[in-house]
This record gives structure tokens, sequence and C-alpha cells, in this order.
């Protein structure tokens, strides 16, 4: 049950976090889209803003009881579609692609004009993370826009946890189903293993 996310998904989450993420707010007077890997509240003034739901559904309930005033498009259950995770990984993407042009730019007028730092084009199946949501499967669209993946083990999600230090396993089961997905996994099935037993928990 291992997916990756891209690099924009990681920063959305510690920026926001950090509440140095302007991100786009939603609007009382549309409907509203929640993308999927979302975990954090875009109504202005919400005191829920710098708080990282455990899971897009967990964001879900707090709008409907704290926001109801707000309309968002509803969502099927089941599997999320390739098409809504390719527009989520977009979106992500969004949040920083003018300030990384911008950058990219003032660097360039630095150096010679046939300079510049080479870009990874690697395209992503899924989406990778570094930082602490447990939930998140992205897959970019095709071309030069995909981000590249981080896969190393230090970049593991760490795994919901109760107060006396044990795993939550309630809290697991509930990331996996919110992404379509089983515990224990295909792979720890077949090994007869218990998916979730370590320290790292890559979603």
């Amino acid at each position: 049950m291992a997916f990756k996310l891209n690099k924009f998904y990681d920063k959305y989450l510690r920026d926001c976090k950090a509440g140095t993420l302007a991100v786009p707010l939603w609007n009382e007077e549309e409907t509203n889209e929640i993308f999927y890997g979302e975990v954090f509240c875009r109504i202005e003034n919400c005191g829920s803003c710098k708080t990282q739901f455990s899971t897009t559904n967990n964001l879900r309930h707090h709008l409907a009881k704290y926001h109801k005033d707000y309309i968002f498009a509803r969502v099927s259950g089941g599997r999320v579609s390739h098409e809504a995770r390719t527009k989520a990984n977009r979106f992500y993407e969004s949040l920083y692609v003018q300030d990384e042009s911008s950058s990219s730019s003032s660097d360039d007028n630095d150096n010679d004009e046939n300079e510049g730092s080479p870009v990874d084009d690697e395209d992503d199946e899924t989406c990778s993370e570094k930082s602490s949501s447990p939930e998140c499967a992205l897959t970019p669209g095709p071309g030069p826009s995909s981000p590249p993946s981080v896969t190393s083990e230090e970049d593991n999600l760490p795994l919901p946890m109760l107060e006396d230090g044990t795993v939550n396993h309630k809290a697991v089961r509930r990331v996996a189903l919110d992404q379509g997905q089983r515990i224990p996994c295909k792979s720890c099935r077949k090994a007869k293993k218990d998916c979730a037993q370590t320290n790292n928990f890559l979603m």
C-alpha cells in the first residue's frame, strides 16, 4: 500500500501547517471543489486553517459541521479516479509554479543567456511526500509538468498514533478506505503479515 507524492504536495503540507502558503480560498457564492489529498481548510478566517486533518474525508466533516453556508461538489465513493488524481496533482503544482518560474527567471538573469538549470521531466505514476500527512495518492498528468518522485525510506509518513504510543489502526484503515485501498495490502496478504506495524506508513 505504498504511494508516492509529488514535491508540490510535500510543500503544500509543510507550508499550510506553517501558515506561509497563500492558498486560493473557497467562495461562499459558488460551488467549490475539494481536491484529492486536501487536509487543510481553505475558508477565510477559519480557526482551523492551520490544522492538518488526518484525511480529506475528515476535512469534509469539518466543512459540513462548521461551514454549512459553503457548497462543495459531490464526490462518489470508492476508488479515486485517475482524473481526480490528475486534477489534484495539477492543483498542488499551481500553488508553486509561478514562484518557481519567477525564481528561475531571476537565476537566468544573473547568468549568461545560454546557461540555466536542467529540469527533471520524469513522470510519476502517483505522488510522493516527505512530510506528515497520512493521505495522498495523486497522479500527475503527462508531460514536462510532472514532478519528480521522492522514494527514500526517510520520507515515509509516520503512522497515526494513540496517546499511549501504539498505532491507531482505526485511523490507518480509515485512510486506506478513503483512498480505495485495503488493509492488509496485497503484498502483506501474500506474505501473511499485518500492514501498518512499523513507525513509517507510506501512503
